[in-house]
């Protein structure tokens, strides 16, 4: 028995064109049992692979994949069919497999078989067919569609010029319907002359405009394309496109129209109007051009859209342009612009991309006004949001945001810095017997005289009422400061003369050094300096107190 198993063996080993399979289920999963040369010649597996898994034996996922396919088999008991496509050298090639089990009872075996087809050129064949039959069906329908569902009329003659047939459009364009067309010929239908007499009289594509009769007794303007229909390379008859003209003609006229409006708006309007096209180029600027910045709008044609924007704010309007055409969307920005003066204005700029049909980018449309004025206006308001009205020094909410911006740099570098609080000696009593507009006036002078002795790294704020402070960006330690503070009482003991009054003036003082080590935000480092400033007052004011954060 056992040698008739190896008879059959052999047979399928050497004879079979298929590639035949057999494996064997084991605890440790599928073990190649059997494979025939055909398989060996297919795969380039080898008799080495008998005994081993799928695992040990292929890669990763085609192991796992025919891991799951052998064991549905198993679980099912029933035969399955499987395609599978795949590249080789020497092309797309598919492969049907076929897997059934064998159950050994004496000797409790389970076996799955797996024969496996190269059906490559049946699938080829089969493709190739249907390929062919969608190629028939594909031209039968566009031909279909090229007469039934063309947006123009079409009529078909014979070699006598007789009308044989006539799509839906025909009847939309003269009124005759297709039944009543039949048998007619071109005279029937066209303003005859001689350039339609030759249309068809000569087989070959012709165009020309002319005009129709309808069946009310009107006539309507067309434009006529004549084309042969060939078969076998015989003329068989000719069919003729008409395309309705009257809309074109109205359509020009509403473009005249339209023209006209835009050139009287254009040279009438108080902004700057400008048309780029796709290469970056002005195809159109306003007149307005020469009110606004002082150039002829002749000036501008051909020329970048860049020209005479300030270099500075070259890069953004670009970006911002670019990015425009890309995504489709409107842009505004504000640049610099340049006059013929050689002074820049600001002008506020809003581009539409203009796109055809197909989506491709035509033109922008840029409308552009000078808004000089209203940037001035935002910049006093930022001003004074960032300035002590009385003096004109920074504020709070200014000083807030260098003394921020400095503790940033001194953890990046620990450049040194320093904080220095202060305030006028008496500040009341100088109201209460000179008055408060003297007492203004002394606030103006203290900032001022302040402000003469820092440097253009530091700044001097006002706080509110007659307090100050200032930051040091470059303090070089205890001594320097100290110096900086008396060099500050020096300069308040100067003589003040005021509306013929003599006051004297002084000033208490409280510094913050920031250390190495400290980890301080600026609010804190604020509040230390005023509680130094506290301890100067408490030791009988003109004079000044380091924080000890020790």
């Amino acid at each position: 028995m056992a040698n008739n198993e190896n008879i059959y063996l052999q047979i399928l080993k050497e004879n079979m064109t298929d590639q035949i399979y057999i494996m064997q289920a084991q605890k440790q999963g599928f073990v190649y049992y059997f494979l025939n040369r055909q398989a060996m010649n297919e795969t380039g597996l080898t008799e080495k692979v008998i005994g081993l898994t799928l695992h040990d034996a292929l890669p990763k996922e085609k192991a796992a994949f025919l891991h799951d396919q052998y064991l549905h088999v198993l679980e099912s008991q029933e035969q399955i069919e499987y395609v599978d496509e795949f590249q080789s050298d020497s092309g797309e090639r598919y492969m049907k497999s076929k897997l059934f089990p064998i159950n050994d009872q004496e000797k409790s075996l389970t076996f799955v078989v797996a024969v496996v087809q190269d059906i490559t050129d049946q699938e080829k064949t089969q493709s190739q067919m249907e390929q062919i039959w969608n190629e028939l069906d594909r031209s039968k329908k566009n031909y279909q569609s090229l007469f039934s569902d063309n947006p123009d009329a079409i009529l078909a003659f014979d070699l006598h010029g007789e009308i044989v047939n006539s799509n839906p459009q025909t009847e939309q364009l003269i009124g005759y319907r297709p039944t009543e067309l039949i048998g007619k010929t071109a005279e029937h239908i066209f303003f005859y002359d001689k350039e339609i007499n030759k249309l068809f009289n000569q087989n070959k594509h012709q165009q020309v405009r002319t005009r129709v009769y309808h069946k009310q007794g009107h006539s309507v303007d067309v434009a006529i394309k004549v084309t042969p229909l060939i078969i076998d390379q015989a003329v068989e008859g000719i069919f003729a496109i008409i395309r309705n003209l009257s809309q074109e003609h109205q359509s020009q006229q509403k473009l005249l129209e339209s023209e006209e409006r835009f050139r009287i708006i254009a040279e009438n309007a108080h902004d700057l109007i400008s048309l780029v096209d796709r290469n970056g180029k002005i195809i159109y600027a306003s007149p307005s051009y020469r009110k606004i910045v002082g150039f002829h709008d002749q000036e501008f044609f051909g020329k970048v859209f860049l020209h005479q924007i300030h270099p500075d704010d070259q890069d953004t309007l670009y970006e911002l342009v670019t990015g425009s055409i890309q995504n489709g969307e409107p842009y505004s920005a504000q640049v610099r612009h340049n006059t013929e003066s050689g002074q820049y204005i600001w002008i506020e700029s809003y581009g539409t991309p203009v796109f055809d049909v197909i989506g491709n980018f035509k033109y922008m449309v840029v409308l552009s006004r000078d808004v000089t004025l209203q940037r001035r206006y935002e910049e006093q308001l930022e001003h004074f949001a960032m300035h002590d009205s009385l003096s004109d020094l920074p504020n709070r909410r200014l000083f807030q945001e260098k003394l921020r911006y400095a503790l940033e740099q001194f953890q990046r570098n620990e450049e040194a810095i320093a904080v220095i609080m202060l305030d006028i000696d008496d500040f009341k009593s100088i109201n209460d017997e000179y008055g408060h507009d003297i007492g203004d006036e002394v606030i103006v002078e203290f900032g001022q005289r302040i402000q003469q002795i820092i440097s253009r790294d530091d700044i001097v704020a006002r706080l509110g009422g007659d307090e100050f402070i200032v930051l040091l960006r470059r303090a070089q330690g205890q001594f320097d400061v100290k110096r900086f503070a008396r060099e500050i009482k020096q300069k308040i003991y100067q003589p003040w003369p005021l509306h013929g009054n003599q006051l004297h003036v002084t000033t208490s003082i409280g510094i913050r050094i920031l250390q190495p080590n400290d980890s301080l935000d600026a609010t804190q480092l604020m509040k230390q300096a005023d509680i130094a400033l506290y301890q100067a007052k408490k030791g009988g004011k003109d004079g000044y107190y380091v924080f000890d954060h020790f």
